[in-house]
């Protein structure tokens, strides 16, 4: 069904309903993970043995990751706190958390039309509003079962009546109860978060991203790269399978190494020259 050197693809969606298809392509660049990639209809012949033990050499695992989004930044205008990790399992939705990780910004002033005039740095008991990161680690029960569909990672609550808005509030203020109240704050009178946030990386998905760590090396990852080795320009380039397995920007220097190594392009103007040779240029 192909040309040498190129490449047919199909379009359908789920239900087959609808299917289109693009003849003659000459260049492919999938970022999508090693679950996804799984799922691909490819030509049985596009890949040999090899490729294909390659790209299998991925573990997945699932994970979480939650914010919950406050008007006052409490942790931070009340305790003062913007370093540090906490943890517990006594309440509902578990907490996992790190008072750094999570933007806020502070107000410190107003400008000559009356609008707000911004610190830039977080500000230890300042007027600020902004996000917390409750928990960041693997995946549990309590926050698998808020995800509304398995092709929909984000769930985001904003109603104040919502199970998640509540559980997740009534974990942070009671962790911190005996903080509050030693700092003269009642924590029955904090309100709820505008916003809470939850994201799912689940490790059975078709589609839907895990965190994939690849098991093997540099060299794997030149395969991985090209998976044709060289007999169509189908290249693979994704955090599951990039130079720092698991972060978004590893997959984005895969990118960049496959117009580097494989395309020929010259690099970007506004890519660091030391950074470019020895993250991008120095990986086999």
């Amino acid at each position: 069904k192909r040309a040498k050197k190129t490449m047919t693809l199909t379009f359908a969606t789920e239900d087959g309903a609808s299917e289109t298809t693009v003849s003659g392509v000459e260049t492919v660049l999938l970022n999508i993970p090693h679950n996804a990639l799984e799922n691909v209809g490819f030509a049985a012949d596009a890949f040999s043995a090899k490729s294909e033990k390659v790209l299998d050499s991925v573990t997945t695992s699932s994970m979480n990751k939650v914010y919950a989004y406050y008007a006052d930044a409490w942790w931070a205008s009340k305790l003062g706190m913007m370093e540090g990790t906490f943890s517990s399992r006594d309440y509902d939705a578990p907490l996992e958390g790190r008072y750094h990780d999570g933007p806020i910004k502070c107000v410190v002033g107003k400008d000559d039309d009356g609008q707000p005039v911004y610190s830039g740095v977080k500000v230890p008991f300042g007027n600020c509003s902004g996000a917390l990161e409750v928990y960041y680690s693997g995946g549990v029960s309590y926050y698998q079962a808020q995800m509304t569909d398995p092709r929909a990672p984000v769930t985001v609550s904003t109603a104040d009546d919502d199970a998640l808005k509540k559980d997740v509030h009534a974990a942070l203020v009671g962790f911190h109860a005996d903080l509050l109240s030693g700092a003269g704050v009642d924590p029955a009178a904090l309100e709820l978060p505008e916003t809470v946030v939850l994201s799912n990386w689940i490790a059975d998905g078709d589609f839907t991203p895990g965190i994939g760590r690849f098991t093997l090396g540099d060299d794997a990852r030149a395969v991985a790269r090209n998976p044709t080795n060289g007999e169509y320009n189908l290249f693979v380039a994704n955090q599951d399978y990039g130079y720092k397995s698991g972060w978004a920007n590893g997959g984005l220097l895969m990118a960049e190494k496959v117009l580097q190594a494989n395309l020929g392009l010259a690099p970007p103007a506004w890519l660091d020259a030391d950074y470019y040779a020895n993250k991008v240029v120095a990986v086999p």
